[in-house]
């Protein structure tokens, strides 16, 4: 009989570990876990703050840029009505012109304060009650 050859396998001697405790396993396991919720909890904390954040100034822009356009349009609106007024644009850039003069400017003050006292004295006139006076005699009819 023909005899088989064998071959010698190779193994390789595994070094001795130290085992590891259950408690040591589950207090390994409890701090990665609490390390990955943790991890999970804050990027979901930041994400949300920067999406409040974003939207925050999304907002603010919309409503500046809204002011911003209305202002425009409402001075826009109200300098075509005043030129209409005054019959053309050149007419109202001489007014304009007219307007930002000192002696323009003291001439209305003058008026205005004229019509203000001319108030008040007629003011004053009809505040006071009409006195009769103690000589005559009132008849009766």
């Amino acid at each position: 009989m023909p005899v088989k050859k064998t071959t010698k396998k190779t193994t390789t001697r595994r070094k001795p570990t130290a085992k590891k405790t259950t408690a040591a396993k589950k207090t390994t396991a409890a701090t990665t876990t609490t390390t990955q919720v943790a991890n999970t909890a804050s990027c979901t904390s930041c994400r949300s703050s920067t999406n409040t954040r974003t939207i925050l100034l999304l907002i603010a822009n919309t409503v500046l840029l809204l002011f911003l356009v209305s202002n425009y349009t409402v001075n826009k609106a109200l300098t075509d009505m005043e030129a209409q007024r005054v019959w053309g644009m050149e007419n109202y850039e001489l007014i304009q012109q007219i307007y930002e003069l000192d002696n323009f400017k003291q001439q209305q003050r003058f008026q205005i304060e004229q019509t203000l006292q001319a108030l008040q004295g007629m003011w004053q006139e009809q505040a006071q009650p009409t006195v009769l006076p103690e000589n005559i005699e009132v008849i009766p009819e």
